[in-house]
């Protein structure tokens, strides 16, 4: 077992790392987008994407599978104004109208908050989904059980819990 010091110590090596990556990613897609004149977009990428980014900064599980299903919701908010954006041409003007209006962050930072309450939401779902399917089995086999000790007789219920079962 890893004492606390040390999983401290990896999860900060696991946040640095991540906070590079991060790092290396967004330098690069704003060198592309300020290479082809889309510093608008790169910045409503930015903006528009923190909660993905964060979810992935600070998801520390394997798989990142709670940071991928916030930026995920998070795309799927940002994509219609961005495509919205760049069919009217994608100049400055049209991102900026995009950065003007309130209604379009509530509603990009609405649906990646949704992707939270689906990332809370669903572990507890299945486990209830699980615990009320493994409660009607067990019912059907002791309804079976009775079945079978109603026609072959008290000779093949097994013996009671709690006693000796090697028998």
């Amino acid at each position: 077992m890893a004492s606390k010091e040390q999983r401290n110590r990896a999860r900060s090596r696991r946040l640095t790392v991540n906070m590079i990556l991060v790092t290396v990613v967004l330098t690069t897609v704003a060198a592309a987008s300020i290479f082809f004149g889309m510093g608008y977009m790169f910045a409503l990428l930015c903006i528009g994407l923190l909660p993905g980014i964060v979810a992935y900064v600070i998801d520390n599980r394997r798989g990142h599978f709670a940071s991928k299903t916030v930026l995920a919701f998070n795309v799927a908010g940002l994509a219609p104004h961005l495509a919205a954006s760049l069919s009217r041409g994608g100049g400055g003007q049209g991102m900026a109208s995009l950065f003007q209006n309130p209604a379009i962050w509530g509603m990009i930072y609405g649906v990646a908050g949704f992707g939270w309450v689906v990332v809370w939401l669903m572990p507890r779902i299945v486990y209830r989904y699980l615990e009320i399917r493994a409660e009607f089995i067990s019912r059907k086999m002791e309804f079976f059980q009775g079945q079978l000790v109603d026609e072959w007789g008290e000779a093949v219920k097994p013996p009671a819990r709690g006693k000796d079962m090697r028998r």
